[in-house]
């Protein structure tokens, strides 16, 4: 889970950089429908594939992870960036730790993050039975 996460923000932070800033709107709705239909292929069509004996999961998942890295390997050598303009250059790392650190100083943040941490904690009875 940790590398589709790395990919998820590393795909919103690549779409923002790349896309013009009137399609930028399009960004999330299409990130959406590219997990939807991810799902649908990764779920639906592998038990469609094996009930007819077209697949199996070993070959499935060796089959989409060849695809993924050819992809990766596609998309690393085609696609060129042009340069960021200086007004859009991100900050240093650090610099994104000190603002990270900031946010979370927020006490709106801290309660959110209290709530979302606790909240499970009044149906562990219930759920125990």
């Amino acid at each position: 889970y940790f590398l589709c996460a790395t990919q998820d923000i590393a795909v919103d932070g690549w779409a923002l950089t790349m896309l013009r800033k009137e399609n930028v709107g399009y960004a999330a709705t299409t990130n959406s429908i590219g997990q939807t239909l991810g799902y649908a292929m990764g779920f639906t069509g592998f038990m469609v594939l094996e009930q007819f004996g077209m697949a199996t999961l070993p070959g499935f998942m060796f089959a989409w992870g060849c695809i993924f890295i050819a992809t990766t390997i596609l998309v690393a050598v085609f696609k060129s960036e042009g340069p960021v303009p200086p007004d859009d250059e991100p900050e240093s790392i650090a610099g994104a730790y000190r603002s990270m650190l900031d946010i979370l100083r927020l006490r709106s943040v801290r309660v959110l993050a209290l709530v979302l941490l606790s909240w499970k904690f009044t149906f562990a009875v219930a759920d125990g039975m």
